[in-house]
């Protein structure tokens, strides 16, 4: 059965200040976000370089925007998970 209910953020303690290197594995969602990022960067600042319409630039912009902050998403899951940390978000 799937569960439709929203998840809900549960901060259980602050992340740990990371001092060390910390090897991920970028691959499954993880690996498409990277590359989603990648496409949208290039997109960007093509158009940018084109001198494309300030509209087109504005939604490349946020395009790429949105890319980053999703990439971000999958990098500090990735993280958490490597170091063991709980889940902070539950369907409860």
């Amino acid at each position: 059965m799937t569960d439709h209910r929203s998840p809900k953020y549960l901060p259980i303690v602050p992340p740990q200040t990371l001092i060390e290197p910390l090897k991920l594995t970028v691959e499954g969602a993880f690996l498409v976000a990277l590359n989603q990022y990648r496409q949208a960067r290039h997109a960007y600042y093509s158009a940018y370089r084109d001198q494309a319409p300030g509209d087109e630039q504005a939604l490349l912009l946020r395009e790429f925007s949105h890319r980053g902050e999703m990439l971000a998403v999958h990098l500090e899951a990735a993280a958490s998970s490597s170091l063991g940390e709980p889940d902070d978000w539950s369907r409860d």
